[in-house]
């Protein structure tokens, strides 16, 4: 009886043994198809996240853009070429420049390889003087106008000192980017360069970013004086995207303007609730008869216009 109940006891542990060792192996076999599940997974979304080739999957479409960012109440816009330069208009009044460039830069660019300055008012030129602070900057254009601000010492001083190089726009010219397009700065007509002005808007440099059949017209804070002088050539205005002069005020973008331009989009740098009334309602009003989209940046945060070369995209 003993070695009957025993041989069962032996039978019966024999069972288990056998059924827990089967148990482990599955258990290990189950483990390493989750494990190798799981890196499919995550390598599948790491490819798709960067915008790498993935099987079935079209790569993004390459162009430019501009992005219009919102620093309050000023001018900052930076635009990004398709073969990865960055070019920065004007900078706004402070260091929100900083924060908005690091959203549509990569973590590790430190690189700005062309800055323009409009003009040097405070609300476009400072935020560029914390930019060179952070960023290597490869050239610098401006207008050379006279103006005794001491933000705008301090920013002559900072080019000095780190003895970036600088070139004067004194007539209008265009700068080839080959397959990134061109830059046509197409005001001033005659060199401001040691000259004083009486307003330092009008001495504003205008210029034109165009990539393929699309193009972006930059225009700083020029008011009716320069647009009625410009549109001698208006032929040079027509552009599908607008860079609204002066932050929206009454003080531009008459109707004849808009009509040599005819823009689709045009945007509006403005800080919201701001002392100065910007924008006008008779501005917006104009842009909506003529059909154009207005975009605020008091309203959406930064604009970034997006063209393949042929279409315009908003984000």
């Amino acid at each position: 009886m003993f070695r009957l109940i025993f041989g069962y006891q032996h039978d019966y542990s024999s069972f288990f043994w056998y059924n827990s060792s089967m148990t482990k192996k599955l258990s290990k076999i189950i483990s390493l198809l989750s494990s190798l599940a799981f890196f499919a997974i995550v390598s599948v979304w790491y490819l798709h996240d960067n915008s790498l080739p993935i099987l079935g999957q079209e790569q993004s479409e390459v162009g430019a853009e501009a992005v219009f960012m919102d620093v309050g109440q000023g001018d900052a816009a930076l635009i990004l070429t398709p073969s990865g330069k960055k070019i920065l208009v004007d900078g706004g009044d402070g260091k929100a420049v900083l924060e908005r460039m690091a959203a549509h830069m990569k973590w590790n660019d430190n690189m700005i390889d062309i800055m323009i300055l409009s003009h040097p008012h405070a609300d476009h030129l400072v935020g560029q003087i914390h930019v060179m602070d952070k960023y290597e900057v490869g050239k610098i254009y401006y207008t050379g106008v006279v103006h005794s601000s001491p933000d705008f010492t301090e920013w002559l001083t900072k080019i000095r000192d780190l003895n970036l190089e600088m070139e004067l726009v004194e007539q209008p010219k265009s700068i080839d980017l080959g397959s990134d397009g061109r830059i046509d700065f197409l005001f001033p007509y005659s060199s401001l360069n040691g000259k004083e002005v009486t307003n330092i808007n009008n001495s504003s440099l205008v210029f034109k970013y165009t990539y393929g059949e699309v193009s972006y017209l930059f225009t700083g804070d020029i008011e009716l004086e320069t647009e009625e002088k410009m549109l001698t050539y208006p032929e040079w205005l027509a552009a599908d995207v607008l860079k609204v002069s002066h932050h929206g005020s009454d003080t531009s973008t008459s109707q004849p303007w808009l009509e040599a331009v005819m823009p689709s989009y045009a945007v509006i740098s403005v800080g919201a609730d701001n002392s100065f009334g910007h924008p006008s309602q008779r501005v917006i009003s104009r842009l909506e008869r003529l059909g154009t989209q207005v975009l605020r940046t008091d309203q959406s945060g930064d604009i970034d216009v997006f063209t393949n070369g042929r279409e315009i995209m908003v984000k």
